[in-house]
């Protein structure tokens, strides 16, 4: 056992807090404050205030150097090497871009992080700032979207409602789930209300963006696992869609409904819907042009998938063979096609599919986040327990809400904690504090 594994360092590293496991090593080494920081080359001042939490420590190659001098292994601060994982990249070497946040996702910082995220769409919607943050925004997602008699929001221009539509989208896209829920109440409320007042030629185009907002609000509660606001939006986006011109709104919507259904364990009618939906803008493929593409590759994809956790292998591989034919995105249908081979439980293919995607070109960091609790569960299904939770690790840095709530990524926690392998896995029971899993 290394000299410097001692019990001060074990409970640093359960915490999950690297500048306490930053401390405890230092204290294990006999080294004194003055003697690390010269050693790193910082400031005694800025060394204190990292040890003690008041300068976050999360670039990767911050805490490499550290990891170094104090002859560490970069792991003990949830760095993930991916060069030691047995997932391949290309020559240019991948790395994860962000570290492990404090294991109390309910402190200031959280709290900090939230008000932002409001701040951004109250900004979108020209609303005055927000004056704190919201303690429960899982809460108050569902509570807005299963109202039977809502909020009402106050109408904006079109302009307005597609400026806070795009920022709650690149929320989404950045992982930030929690941040989204908290502001998605107001944009709702808003988008109703400013379709209600709407008319002429306008009134076509508030239909589309309130159909858009409510297909967010579901994509949200799959990541958040909640059925009924999943449920609840794609039925909502679905009835608005219906007044729309536009065969992407249309499909999106279905999509959006597929999914819901799938989740509530609905195989054959997902099915269906997906596959109906895929059809039906194949047709329009010859008139919308290349703005059709994507999105028809990317209902094959979700096909696909839908077929491999039905149980039906054939029709899932010939969908995603047929979304890998015509999807201008390739990384994107790999993706897929890692997660079709996670539901058929070929764990060795979906292995072999990721080592041939470099994560840092995976965007945005939704997808790479989606990548990692992948690569964590064909993993897990190979028996290589480490290398998964690594994994997990790299998914936590990235998306600490797809962790908590995802029922997927939640049986892998559950199945590390009971491997005895879990035992030997420094930091996996804070891990799994933080997403209320226990083994």
């Amino acid at each position: 056992m290394p000299d410097w594994l001692t019990d001060q360092v074990r409970t640093a590293v359960e915490s999950g807090d690297a500048g306490s496991i930053v401390r405890a090593v230092r204290t294990a080494r006999r080294w004194s404050l003055e003697q690390l920081a010269g050693r790193c080359a910082y400031s005694m001042s800025s060394l204190s205030r990292m040890e003690r939490g008041l300068q976050p420590l999360r670039d990767v190659e911050q805490l490499r150097r550290i990891a170094a001098v104090l002859q560490v292994p970069p792991d003990l601060f949830g760095v993930i090497d991916t060069d030691r994982l047995p997932v391949r990249t290309p020559p240019s070497p991948a790395r994860v871009g962000r570290v492990l946040a404090a294991p109390e996702e309910d402190g200031p910082m959280r709290r900090r992080t939230v008000l932002t995220g409001l701040v951004g769409l109250a900004g979108a919607l020209g609303e005055p700032r927000a004056a704190g943050a919201v303690a429960d925004p899982v809460g108050a997602l569902r509570a807005s979207v299963l109202d039977p008699f809502p909020a009402t929001g106050r109408p904006v221009g079109l302009d307005a409602l597609r400026r806070a539509l795009t920022a709650a989208h690149a929320l989404f896209d950045r992982a930030e789930h929690l941040e989204l829920a908290a502001g998605m109440p107001a944009l709702l409320a808003t988008a109703t209300a400013t379709k209600d007042a709407s008319g002429g030629a306008g009134a076509t185009q508030a239909v589309d963006l309130l159909s858009r907002a409510h297909v967010l609000a579901s994509e949200l509660g799959i990541k958040l696992n909640e059925a009924q606001v999943a449920w609840t939006g794609a039925e909502r986006a679905r009835r608005e869609a219906a007044e729309s011109e536009d065969p992407l709104v249309v499909a999106r919507a279905h999509r959006a409904w597929a999914i819901a259904l799938r989740h509530s364990g609905h195989h054959e009618p997902a099915r269906k819907c997906v596959l109906d939906t895929a059809d039906a803008l194949g047709r329009e493929l010859a008139s919308g042009g290349a703005r059709l593409l994507a999105p028809y590759g990317k209902l094959l994809s979700t096909a696909a998938y839908t077929a491999a956790v039905g149980g039906d292998r054939d029709q899932a591989l010939a969908l995603i063979a047929e979304a890998t034919a015509v999807a201008p995105d390739p990384v994107d249908v790999r993706l897929y096609e890692i997660s079709v081979r996670c539901a058929l439980g070929d764990y060795g293919t979906a292995v072999d599919l990721a080592r041939r995607l470099d994560p840092n070109r995976v965007t945005p960091v939704e997808r790479r986040a989606r990548y990692w609790t992948d690569v964590a569960r064909a993993l897990h299904g190979r028996g290589r327990h480490a290398d998964s939770y690594r994994a997990l690790r790299a998914a936590e840095l990235l998306a600490p809400a797809e962790v908590r709530y995802r029922k997927s990524v939640r049986a892998v926690t559950e199945g590390l904690l009971r491997q005895r392998s879990g035992d030997h896995l420094p930091g996996l029971r804070a891990l799994a504090a933080r997403a209320g899993v226990t083994g």
